[in-house]
């Protein structure tokens, strides 16, 4: 599977202390944005520069912090910072804080790397009790997956559906795209999966509903199939984690996955 690296720009971003008055801060995606936070909404990733920074201050021993935004699949504001005193990174995260701090859980961590895969940057926290802990994922393009083989090309895409007006609004749905990239005809259905990676395994999450018409779609090469998924679709609020579609394309009588998945996000499926 080929993928193409977005280079992510270095930017120092200025952050505001992470304890003060937040239950009166505006956390919509809009102000944690020009505040400088590193923002999550549902997967689209904005300031991702202030990770670079903090993990450039953290190897040159100089003190540092970095706060990170996510939302739960209410809309609330759920804050992860890492605060680094030029010897050890205190991490934190939580709800809004009422103004005592004892909604934090909190781990004390010796060291921070970066290390880039093929979709995504991951910074990780190291040193954490003779643990990691993964700080972030920041995927280097929202990209759609294909499959190549001998018999066909597919490709699955995931497109979040939001306020036209601004794209960073969250996301109420996804619209699930399969296209024939050449080769001979495709054959797909309506079925899909969402799944959910625990401790390396992806593991099938509960919809509300699994009873997908049986209906069977030729696609052409260059010609697409479109089905939309909601949350509600869900029997239970999805928790912060990775998760991936996954829809069965065949050609002729050779059957083989393909799927879209999204880097490490927070309280909804995300697109990567």
């Amino acid at each position: 599977m080929k993928s193409m690296r977005r280079l992510i720009p270095l930017m120092a971003l200025a952050l505001t202390a992470a304890c003060d008055g937040e239950a009166n801060t505006d956390w919509r995606p809009d102000a944690a944005i020009a505040r400088g936070d590193v923002v999550n909404v549902y997967g689209r990733i904005s300031n991702p520069g202030a990770l670079s920074a903090f993990s450039a201050s953290v190897g040159e021993h100089r003190a540092a912090i970095v706060r990170i935004v996510e939302y739960d699949a209410e809309r609330n504001p759920i804050l992860t910072t890492a605060e680094y005193d030029g010897q050890q990174i205190r991490w934190a995260r939580g709800s809004v804080d009422d103004g005592d701090g004892s909604w934090r859980t909190t781990t004390d961590c010796a060291g921070m790397e970066n290390r880039s895969g093929a979709v995504a940057d991951t910074y990780v926290l190291t040193g954490c009790g003779g643990a990691e802990m993964e700080l972030a994922v920041v995927p280097y393009r929202a990209m759609p997956q294909r499959i190549e083989t001998e018999n066909y090309a597919a490709e699955l895409t995931l497109l979040p559906v939001a306020a036209e007006e601004n794209i960073n609004e969250f996301a109420t749905a996804y619209d699930i795209v399969m296209r024939n990239l050449g080769g001979q005809t495709l054959e797909c259905g309506s079925a899909y999966s969402i799944e959910k990676q625990e401790a390396g395994t992806w593991v099938p999450v509960n919809l509300k509903n699994n009873a997908f018409t049986a209906d069977l779609h030729q696609l052409a090469e260059g010609e697409e199939y479109l089905i939309s998924f909601r949350f509600e679709q869900l029997k239970s609020s999805p928790q912060p984690g990775r998760y991936r579609v996954v829809k069965q394309a065949a050609s002729k009588s050779i059957s083989r996955p393909s799927s879209a998945s999204r880097p490490k996000s927070k309280s909804r499926p995300r697109v990567s």
